[in-house]
């Protein structure tokens, strides 16, 4: 028996255009994750994958430089 995974929804349009890339890279990596996208694109040459960095998010202001710091101090 096969388990099908449920697809995840796309990014709304609606979504602030500053935040909506990183999601759009989160959504993607969650895919990539689970199986339900493989990473490869057909209008791109070769494999592409997109992750979210630290600096990323300090970029879009959904967290400070200091948040930042500490979780990566994390062990």
């Amino acid at each position: 028996m096969t388990i099908l995974r449920p697809g995840i929804p796309a990014v709304p349009l609606s979504v602030d255009s500053k935040v909506r890339p990183l999601l759009m890279a989160l959504k993607e990596n969650a895919e990539i994750a689970n199986g339900i996208r493989s990473g490869t694109k057909p209008d791109q040459e070769g494999w592409a994958r997109r992750s979210v960095t630290l600096g990323m998010l300090i970029k879009l202001g959904v967290i400070t430089e200091e948040q930042a710091r500490s979780v990566w101090r994390e062990p």
